[in-house]
């Protein structure tokens, strides 16, 4: 979804790459097989004294020389990747982050190049994992002779000390003493809550218990989160 429009406004948002397998691909750069209209060559000859083809197209469509030399020299600047490092308590329930980036900007009137810093806000949405990018177009740096560049920040999730993440699965590694064994558990969640996975039956030793839709949010189908996979491990007295 990479040069989608952000539905929160907060910059363009990939998720098709969750994986963070590296910088992204450049831009849309032209559309394939629209470069003319085959078969109408012969327009002008329909209009006596090229009518159509200087007076509707501007010479048959054609930019003067000067602008196309000023748009391949003005190249955009390259992309500035970001990490964007987020708890797993952030990736459940949300939130936003602002971050401040510096550039290189060149100063109207004298062609100098100076810093210039820039609060960012990201709307991080709920289920987004490690991988995920999110697009400011043009607020990187500025160079002679380019157009502003990118800057694109990528999600890095932080390691949890109790819940390790499994797509949008979370699983839960329980230790239980033998007292414990028939008593009602429960957890510390992701949201702030104590999170209730044992009703009181016996435990056995590397039981795993499921709780559907316990898990992270997804964040292409939100009517379909992951579930919560928790694995008890009986103490021995």
């Amino acid at each position: 979804m990479f040069g989608t429009r952000s539905p929160f406004g907060f910059g363009e948002v990939d998720d098709s790459d969750e994986r963070g397998m590296g910088p992204m691909g450049g831009g849309f750069g032209g559309f394939p097989g629209f470069g003319g209209f085959p078969g109408m060559g012969g327009l002008g000859g329909m209009f006596p004294g090229g009518m159509m083809g200087d007076r509707m197209f501007g010479q048959r469509g054609r930019r003067p020389q000067h602008q196309q030399e000023s748009s391949r020299k003005r190249q955009k600047g390259p992309v500035c990747q970001v990490p964007l490092r987020c708890t797993l308590e952030e990736l459940y329930t949300g939130t936003v982050k602002k971050m401040r980036v510096t550039r290189k900007r060149i100063v109207a009137g004298t062609g100098a190049v100076r810093d210039d810093s820039v609060v960012l806000a990201i709307n991080v949405k709920p289920g987004w994992k490690s991988g995920t990018k999110v697009t400011f177009a043009g607020e990187g740096d500025e160079l002679p002779g380019q157009l502003p560049g990118d800057v694109v920040f990528v999600v890095q999730e932080i390691e949890h000390a109790l819940f390790l993440r499994q797509g949008n699965d979370l699983a839960c590694h329980l230790a239980v003493s033998a007292s414990e064994r028939c008593q009602r558990l429960t957890v510390p969640f992701l949201d702030g809550t104590d999170l209730e996975v044992w009703q009181g039956a016996l435990i056995v030793d590397q039981q795993t218990t499921r709780l559907r839709g316990k898990g992270m949010p997804n964040s292409r189908r939100e009517s379909s989160p992951g579930d919560l996979i928790v694995t008890f491990h009986v103490l021995q007295d």
